[in-house]
């Protein structure tokens, strides 16, 4: 089995602080899923750690030691923490390297194992990027040396590659691998969608060449950890608005079979204005959800470009401090970074954006039919009201019209009397106040229908008065 000097892991965690949408208990809970990654940390130490990470401005955290630890694998194991704050996030820095009483001892590429099981119970369900590094020993390849070290980390766990460096074949491709402080530096990238891998992220593998006993370029890397510690924010961010991206979108595929079986349905010409009405209405919730994640896509897409632009920013700084701390050593990135660029702009962005452009027009186009459908109920509701009114204005000019027509006639009913046969009066008291309330209810009932009847016609035919 192959060897590398002091083998060591950084491990960088990711943990959203407050998503969007998220209400106290969710962020409360984010919090406390954030902290349980520093196992050892004193409660004291811990309780400080918390009451920072809540402030929305939070101070910088110092690091925290963990002790000395002895795996499953027999080897002993030392490190620290380093958790930040990172606007609406949650960041850890894990740090693991093996130790050994003599810190230029060969150690066997197995020991990445050991490191991995004390970093495999650190979660964040943003995402996390895993560096593996240590020294070349003496006449070691760094390309074969570092295919071994990821055979051995992952140990068997299923991962299929988007893409990956430690493969390349130097001399066909005319490549040269990527270097950081003078030491080669390989990435591979999973595929997305399996968040809980510890190589969700990705994997960072450097090798440094031969140190000297006070670990001097060690030391440097150590003084950049903040820069990889945005940028690896960046790339996970990435990543995980992709996958959020994915997941959106087999919601909205289910949605637009819904969708589209609406249109199915209206498109029957016997339908009525209430039965359209009635499948609009059941599809409303449908609709509602299809708009409101359709929404989040366009969120996510804002998202990955965001970070994509902070990840390109991040990289340049990172190399030029490199250079600036330690400038006697080749640092160039490009050609690893520029690929996640690439596949980020290429793959990631672009896809979201043509899922965007493919289901719009299925909103888009109910959206039309909902609001013609509505437009023409308010158009038989304005008009039902305006006839409603019309039939109100008659019979007010109608009733009033009886009442001025009784009053009138039976003023003037004593006049009409004389007309009647002579009737004995004692026989027949009643005649003739019976006889006059007939012909003032009849004049009144003639006067009123008329009157109701020419005024319903005249707004019939003028129907904006």
């Amino acid at each position: 089995m192959r060897q590398i000097i002091y083998p060591s892991l950084d491990l960088f965690v990711y943990q959203l602080a407050e998503g969007l949408g998220a209400d106290d208990d969710k962020i409360t809970a984010d919090r406390q899923a954030f902290l349980a990654n520093l196992a050892g940390v004193p409660p004291k130490k811990l309780k400080e750690v918390e009451e920072t990470l809540a402030q929305e401005k939070p101070d910088p955290l110092e690091d925290v030691d963990f002790p000395e630890i002895i795996t499953e694998d027999k080897y002993r194991a030392g490190g620290y923490y380093t958790p930040v704050r990172l606007s609406d996030t949650y960041g850890l820095l894990f740090a693991a390297s093996v130790e050994d009483s003599d810190p230029l001892k060969e150690q066997p590429v197995s020991s990445f194992k050991a490191l991995k099981s004390l970093a495999k119970t650190k979660q964040g369900n943003l995402g996390t990027t895993c560096i593996l590094y240590g020294y070349l020993p003496k006449g070691e390849d760094s390309a074969t040396l570092a295919e071994d070290i990821l055979t051995q980390f992952l140990d068997g766990e299923p991962v299929k590659l988007e893409w990956q460096d430690l493969t390349w074949d130097w001399d066909k491709k005319q490549a040269q691998p990527a270097k950081f402080l003078g030491a080669d530096v390989f990435f591979f990238l999973p595929e997305t969608g399996d968040s809980q891998n510890l190589a969700a992220g990705g994997i960072f593998i450097i090798l440094y060449p031969q140190p000297d006993e006070n670990h001097t370029i060690l030391n440097t890397y150590a003084d950049l950890h903040r820069p990889w510690i945005e940028l690896f924010w960046f790339q996970n961010k990435i990543l995980w608005a992709y996958e959020q991206a994915k997941q959106i979108k087999e919601l909205l595929k289910q949605d637009f079979i819904k969708v589209s079986e609406t249109f199915r349905q209206i498109k029957n010409p016997e339908l009525e204005l209430p039965q359209l009405q009635e499948i609009l209405e059941k599809k409303s919730q449908t609709v509602a959800g299809y708009a409101i994640n359709l929404n989040y896509l366009e969120i996510q897409l804002r998202t990955i470009k965001i970070n994509l632009r902070n990840f390109d920013l991040c990289a340049e700084y990172l190399e030029k401090q490199a250079q600036k701390i330690c400038p006697s050593e080749t640092t160039n990135l490009k050609s690893l970074l520029d690929k996640f660029s690439q596949i980020a702009r290429e793959q990631y962005q672009k896809q979201v954006r043509q899922d965007i452009d493919s289901l719009k027009p299925g909103l888009e186009a109910l959206e039309k039919v909902i609001s013609a459908v509505n437009s023409l109920h308010a158009l038989k509701q304005a008009e039902r009201d305006r006839r409603l009114e019309h039939l109100i204005q008659s019979v007010g000019a109608g009733v009033g019209t009886a009442s001025v027509a009784a009053t009138v006639s039976s003023a003037l009913i004593k006049d009409f009397t004389p007309l009647y046969p002579k009737i004995d009066k004692n026989k027949l008291p009643w005649a003739e106040p019976v006889s006059n309330l007939v012909i003032v209810l009849l004049l009144s009932l003639v006067s009123g229908w008329l009157s109701y009847k020419g005024l319903w016609k005249y707004l019939h035919r003028h129907p904006s008065k």
